[in-house]
């Protein structure tokens, strides 16, 4: 299974219709790596779940309620003393990557406002929530600190800048054209296949998504681009801009496919399966919760 970056393109939208303007009553840290936030809107109330867990990371809102251990942990002492009462004022996802900014205004000690950022970067046992400064885009606090002798590339603590993780060359679906798409397969190494292409080319694709392009183009998975023929370049581009026309359109199909057990979950239509195995839902943290 993978949240991956289209995965989290939908849960931002859907985060974006349902909490967008809503205040933040109660911060909860149930896990050591987990933050459950209580937010309030005009009309509803919602559990928005951060997890920054190795095995399964994600964001969706939820229904589920835990225990609360007796002693909250530092990182949730620090964010119900900046953001008990903010305003949800933006949501965003960087580029088509796996990393969500959850913006919020809020006031300090003297009363003045100010804007501050969850930033929840889903990236596997990497994953993180990072607390930032959005004035000077400093680290205030982060649920797993990073130093030096930890990562020689990235540190994250308190105190330092925060910076992304760098997505390299890799290019955004939403916005690539069809005769761009044909001019990477062109130029790509020629013993790579197409499910490599996909991954190692543009954000927010996994290896489910990879497959179910090649599927919906009919290109077997394992042929290597130097034996792919202009009409199948020709079928792979139009199979990529169709699809993200559609997630740009917030056309979503949430399924979940069954044998035995969940085994993969998706945003979008995973034609590659029978119809038997899959399940649909009618929004993202309802798929998740399952899963």
């Amino acid at each position: 299974m993978s949240y991956d970056g289209l995965m989290l393109h939908a849960v931002k939208d859907e985060l974006q219709k349902d909490i967008l303007g809503g205040k933040i009553d109660r911060i909860y840290q149930q896990e050591k790596d987990e933050i459950l936030l209580h937010i309030r809107t005009y009309s509803h109330r919602y559990l928005l779940l951060l997890s920054a867990s190795g095995n399964n990371p994600r964001i969706y809102k939820t229904n589920y309620k835990k225990d609360n251990p007796q002693e909250p942990p530092m990182f949730c002492m620090v964010l119900r003393k900046h953001l008990i009462g903010s305003r949800i004022i933006d949501i965003l996802q960087y580029e088509m990557d796996r990393i969500l900014k959850i913006k919020l205004e809020c006031r300090n000690e003297l009363g003045d406002l100010q804007e501050k950022s969850l930033m929840i970067e889903i990236m596997g046992r990497h994953s993180n929530i990072i607390f930032i400064n959005e004035e000077d885009n400093h680290i205030i606090d982060a649920i797993k600190k990073v130093n030096a002798s930890m990562s020689s590339v990235r540190e994250i603590l308190p105190g330092k800048i925060y910076n992304p993780t760098p997505l390299g060359s890799k290019i955004n679906p939403l916005t690539v054209e069809k005769k761009d798409i044909i001019h990477y397969l062109s130029q790509n190494p020629k013993n790579e296949n197409g499910i490599r292409f996909l991954m190692n080319t543009f954000t927010g694709i996994s290896p489910l998504i990879s497959r179910e392009l090649l599927y919906r183009a009919r290109i077997d998975e394992t042929l290597p681009l130097s034996a792919w023929e202009d009409i199948q370049k020709e079928s792979l581009a139009k199979e990529m801009i169709e699809l993200f026309l559609e997630v740009k359109r917030k056309n979503y199909s949430f399924e979940t496919i069954t044998d035995h057990d969940i085994f993969a979950f998706s945003a979008i239509s995973l034609k590659q399966f029978p119809e038997g195995i899959v399940t649909k839902y009618d929004s993202a943290s309802k798929m998740l919760e399952d899963v």
